[in-house]
């Protein structure tokens, strides 16, 4: 083999062993998370938050009048950027049938500091490119800011409450960035989803029983 070719060779296989490395050091979405949520059948546990505009939000009150549905975000999740047009289409096409609740939690993927789900930071390709790189709040008042300008950049209309700097809801539902659930006027899980999928959740409420 010519010289040339040869190093041209061993340049190529290095920057494939390279990218190689990287992409089995980087964290995977998926690896478990929210699969500890509490299970179809089981009682939701139940909650009282403040939403982005201090209004306080007790979830037994809203499903003992029909079905609740839950979703997990925070605004560096790309996961629940990516999803939350689907969710509040959802919300607008079964409003009739059940309430919706959009719930902040710690942030998935915070700049400068370790994400929840990996142990260090993980500031996401999409983040990046948005420009969505952020610290972890320290504390509510952060959390609340960082909760309210995601509803405005994101233009959410749905109700968006916010969990405490405990994590309790999170914890509570898996801690998950972006899981789903449904729970019915009894208080106990019908649907419950890691990961929010938007068609597995239209079915979910279409099967729901109507008064």
């Amino acid at each position: 083999m010519h010289p040339l070719r040869f190093w041209i060779s061993c340049l190529a296989l290095l920057g494939i062993l390279v990218v190689s490395a990287h992409a089995q050091s980087r964290p995977k979405r998926g690896g478990g998370i929210g699969e500890n949520g509490p299970k179809p059948g089981t009682q939701a546990p139940d909650f009282t938050l403040k939403t982005v505009d201090g209004k306080s939000v007790q979830a037994s009150a809203l499903w003992s009048k029909k079905p609740l549905v839950i979703m997990t975000a925070s605004h560096t999740c790309p996961v629940f950027r990516g999803k939350s047009d689907d969710f509040q289409s959802i919300a607008s096409e079964f409003k009739d049938r059940a309430s919706f609740l959009i719930i902040y939690t710690i942030e998935a993927h915070p700049k400068g500091d370790p994400s929840p789900y990996s142990g260090k930071e993980w500031t996401t390709l999409a983040n990046e490119r948005e420009g969505i790189l952020f610290r972890q709040p320290v504390d509510f008042a952060e959390r609340l800011q960082r909760a309210q300008a995601c509803v405005e950049r994101e233009k959410l209309r749905l109700p968006v409450v916010v969990d405490a700097m405990e994590n309790k809801v999170w914890k509570a539902y898996g801690s998950a960035p972006n899981c789903a659930y449904v729970i019915g006027t009894d208080g106990k899980i019908v649907e419950s989803q890691p990961w929010m999928d938007a068609n597995r959740l239209r079915q979910t409420l279409r099967d729901l029983p109507t008064k």
